[in-house]
């Protein structure tokens, strides 16, 4: 693991996000960023992460070559970052946010899936080298190690999230649930949105009108997100319906506060009523639950960051493969800027298609010479006589 592994970035709690949005980029100005700090040799390698809760750039540098103001001055920043790591710490800290350790909602599997985008669009970007392949490679197996030790990923902790869990504990599945959410505001969008996710064949939406009633009859789950300050749903107003319900059994859940729902309803028969004080008490045993998960994940990482340091260390093959992998991409998106500039009136959708159809011919034509690299480095245990006439045979004395 190099030692000149660099983390420079912001996030949401050194940075609010008024200013946090200044240091995003996107598309060509990333690429030229990027470009610009290998050309003057400020950093070899680089990744840039850029999500609603952080910007960050990953780099490895030589030993004298990080330039913080440099670095800054070519990203167009005048203020100083949130924070700067190297080696152990940076690795560490590219640990916790791939674990959501470092995420405002700790758990949440989407910050991985965002880092993984930004490490694919370096590789093609070509920023990518030996170094950080590697550790983004060992950083990707920590994450699925980490969700697989522990609990971190299962415990949602938001009142929607919560009334979801709470749901499926109710009913072995959705899939033939007829749902009705009382609330057309931001928490009512959000459980709506969960149930489909889920899988409920039906789920209704309305505002706190009196037509939402006339389905009552019909739905499972009835779920109160409102903002009003009455109560909607009177006990001597249902009960003409739960006749014509024949007792099936009807689920409610008021998460408002003042409530809407009439609390005698919970007495009726077939009727299942939650309350706001329910969830909260589910959210707290998960909040909890996940507070230790989270120290196991810690812990783990400590132990991983150690061993990944002394062991991140590209073997002649490794270096061999990554190095195949820069010098073909390289050649590749420079004949396509050629046969792009020699055909400017050439649509998008066709220079796309051929973009895409230039990468699949590059992974195929890299497939076979991988797997012999890597059998080699299995079945020689110095195969450095061949490995430097592979290096000459492909001109990669400079790649």
């Amino acid at each position: 693991m190099s030692a000149n592994f660099w983390i420079l970035g912001v996030n949401f709690k050194t940075t609010a996000v008024s200013s946090r949005e200044r240091w995003s980029l996107e598309g060509p100005a990333r690429a030229a960023f990027l470009e610009q700090l290998k050309k003057e040799g400020l950093l070899s390698e680089s990744v840039f992460v850029a999500t609603c809760n952080r910007v960050e750039l990953y780099g490895v540098s030589s030993e004298n070559g990080f330039d913080e103001n440099r670095i800054l001055d070519l990203w167009g920043i005048s203020e100083k970052p949130g924070y700067v790591y190297k080696g152990r710490e940076a690795l560490q800290h590219l640990f916790r946010v791939v674990t959501s350790l470092d995420a405002m909602v700790i758990g949440e599997p989407q910050v991985l899936g965002q880092v993984k985008e930004a490490y694919t669009q370096s590789v093609q970007d070509g920023t990518i080298g030996v170094c950080l392949h590697q550790t983004f490679q060992q950083a990707f197996a920590v994450a699925k190690r980490v969700r697989e030790k522990t609990g971190i990923g299962k415990h949602p902790v938001s009142v929607a999230s919560i009334a979801i869990r709470l749901a499926e504990e109710l009913f072995s599945s959705f899939k033939n649930l007829r749902v009705l959410v009382v609330g057309k505001g931001e928490m009512g969008g959000e459980i709506a949105l969960l149930l489909k996710k889920k899988g409920v064949s039906e789920v209704v939406t309305a505002n706190r009108s009196v037509l939402w009633k006339n389905y009552l009859e019909k739905v499972d789950i009835a779920i109160f997100a409102t903002s009003s300050h009455d109560i909607l749903l009177k006990a001597g107003e249902v009960k003409s319906l739960l006749s014509e319900r024949q007792e099936r059994p009807l689920f409610l859940m008021d998460l408002c506060s003042p409530r809407n729902v009439d609390p005698a309803l919970g007495q009726k028969k077939a009727v299942f009523l939650y309350n706001i004080d329910d969830l909260e008490r589910l959210a707290e045993t998960n909040r909890q639950a996940r507070s230790e998960e989270a120290q196991k994940a810690e812990e783990m990482i400590s132990l991983l960051v150690e061993e990944a340091f002394q062991t991140l260390r590209p073997s002649q093959v490794e270096e061999m493969i990554a190095s195949l992998h820069v010098k073909w991409e390289e050649i590749r998106k420079l004949e396509l800027e050629k046969t792009f500039s020699r055909h400017p009136s050439l649509p998008q959708e066709q220079r796309e298609a051929m973009d895409v159809m230039t990468r699949a011919m590059v992974k195929k034509m890299l497939k076979d010479p991988i797997v012999s690299l890597k059998a080699l480095q299995e079945e020689q245990e110095n195969p450095s006589g061949i490995l430097h006439f592979l290096r000459r045979l492909f001109a990669l004395e400079s790649a």
